[in-house]
This record gives C-alpha cells, sequence and structure tokens, in this order.
C-alpha cells in the first residue's frame, strides 16, 4: 500500500499545482476578495465576490479531482478494466436489490465476499500497473520484439559472440516473464470477477422474472451461488499469493545465473589460451 499512496500522493499534488488551475483559482480569489472588502455586507459587489469564490474555489476542487481519478491509472487499459468491475458491481448491486426475498436470504454472506474480493482487486490492479508503469520505462522504445538476435557467420569468434547475446537474452526473457507475470495475473483476475459478476446478475434476472427458458431452480441458483463463492475465494487467495515479493527469488536465479557466466567465461579463456599455444 506505501507505493499506492505515494503514487496517489505525486498525482495528486500534480493535479492541485497545474499552473493554469492555479493561477484560475488565484484570480478567483483575488476578484472575490477585493468585491469583498470594498463593498458592504449582502450588497451586491459582496454577493457577487462570495458568487466568484465559490465558483472559483468548486471548480478547482472539480478539476484536481477528475484529473486525479483519470491519472491515478498510469496505463489506460488499467483505468478501463477497473471502470468495467466498477460498473459490473454497480449492476449487480441494483440487481441484488430487487432479488426476491429469498433469494437475498440465500445468499448469506457472498455480497460481502463480493464487496472484499473487490476491494482486494483495486489494490492488486494498481500496484500492477505501477509495475508495467516500471516495465514500459525500463523497456524504452526497443523492447522484446528486437531480440533474439541468432546471427550466424563463418568467423568463429563472431558467432561464439552471438550465441553468448542469445543465451544473455534467453536470461532476459526469464527476467522478463517473471515480472509480468504478476501484471497478467491480476488481469487474468478481475476478468474472472467480471465473468462471475456478470453471471450471478443475470441469474439473479432470471430468477427475479420467473423465465420459462431459464428453468432456473432455488437449489440450483444456491448451487451457482456455493461454486461463484468457490471462484471469489480463489481469486483472493490467488491475489494473496501476487502480494509475495518477487525480488528474492529474482535475485537468487540471478546469482545462479552470473555463476553459470563466470564458468562459461572461464572455460571460454581456458580454451582460447589453449588453442594460442
Amino acid at each position: 500500500m506505501k507505493e499506492i499512496r505515494r503514487a496517489d500522493a505525486i498525482t495528486l499534488a500534480l493535479a492541485m499545482l497545474h499552473p493554469a488551475r492555479v493561477v484560475g483559482l488565484l484570480l478567483a480569489g483575488y476578484i472575490g476578495f477585493t468585491a469583498i472588502t470594498t463593498s458592504s455586507f449582502l450588497s451586491l459587489p459582496y454577493i457577487i465576490g462570495l458568487g466568484v469564490l465559490g465558483i472559483g474555489l468548486g471548480a478547482y476542487t472539480v478539476t484536481v479531482r477528475e484529473e486525479f481519478r483519470q491519472k491515478r491509472f498510469k496505463n489506460p487499459e488499467h483505468r478501463q478494466l477497473w471502470e468495467l468491475i466498477r460498473d459490473r458491481l454497480n449492476r449487480f448491486r441494483a440487481a441484488l436489490n430487487r432479488a426476491p426475498d429469498p433469494i437475498r436470504n440465500g445468499l448469506h454472506e457472498m455480497p460481502k465476499t463480493i464487496e472484499r474480493t473487490a476491494r482486494h482487486l483495486y489494490v492488486s490492479l494498481r500496484k500492477a500497473d505501477l509495475v508495467k508503469q516500471e516495465i514500459n520505462r525500463s523497456e524504452g522504445k526497443f523492447g522484446i520484439s528486437a531480440m533474439p538476435f541468432r546471427m550466424t557467420s563463418e568467423d568463429r569468434q563472431t558467432s561464439e559472440m552471438y550465441m553468448l547475446a542469445d543465451k544473455n537474452v534467453a536470461e532476459y526473457r526469464k527476467y522478463y516473464e517473471a515480472v509480468i507475470a504478476r501484471v497478467t495475473r491480476t488481469e487474468g483476475q478481475c476478468a474472472v470477477f467480471v465473468s462471475a459478476l456478470d453471471s450471478l446478475r443475470v441469474q439473479l434476472l432470471a430468477y427475479r422474472l420467473g423465465s420459462d427458458e431459464a428453468e432456473l431452480s432455488r437449489e440450483d441458483f444456491l448451487s451457482t451461488m456455493a461454486e461463484v463463492k468457490g471462484q471469489l475465494e480463489s481469486i483472493n487467495r490467488a491475489l494473496d499469493e501476487l502480494d509475495i515479493p518477487i525480488i528474492r527469488s529474482l535475485a537468487e536465479r540471478g546469482t545462479h545465473a552470473e555463476e553459470a557466466q563466470a564458468v562459461q567465461t572461464e572455460e571460454h579463456q581456458q580454451n582460447q589460451t589453449s588453442g594460442s599455444g
């Protein structure tokens, strides 16, 4: 949560200190304060001054809030994914409020489990969003698509250099996939959550409307609820596993890789020495 709070603080500060927004607030404050201090109480200029102050402060607050909401997610696809989750969650709440009492009573802790999973998904999605931002920043313009080299040459030393480069690319891919897996798994859990909410919402609607085509009995519906609850619990367990730091495992793998690379370099130097002799 620390990285999320730090990112939110930076985003909020940038939104609040936007030059045009600050100038507009100061201008509204100057006009309003001048009108208030140079006119009698409750006179027309006094009321206009209060109105200018209120409008300026309100516009400043609304625009800061909107920019923060739009920019708290660094990647547009993650912002859209969270908006999709919120939309499906609100639709499920509305369907649940309209459901018959026997169905609502039969759900027991299901609504609380759904709300808890949604909060957990938000935190994990924010973390995955920050991870992906760091990946994109690290990769730059030229990423993994430009490799591997897989070049061959009649010159033995040139071929050896490209073979060594391809080994480095393989190691790079291993690290890259380990880091990006945290992002893709979180996105997958979001997809499971959205699809589960859609399934629940439609079945609530079918049961409430008494559709003959749905042929949904109360027992079948509650059985489906239990299955979806199991999916939500698995999502929470998977998200807990994603919160485990991967730096330690990567460091351990990097140590082994460095040892193997040192052995290969030593063998290569010995071969060159023996060849020259």
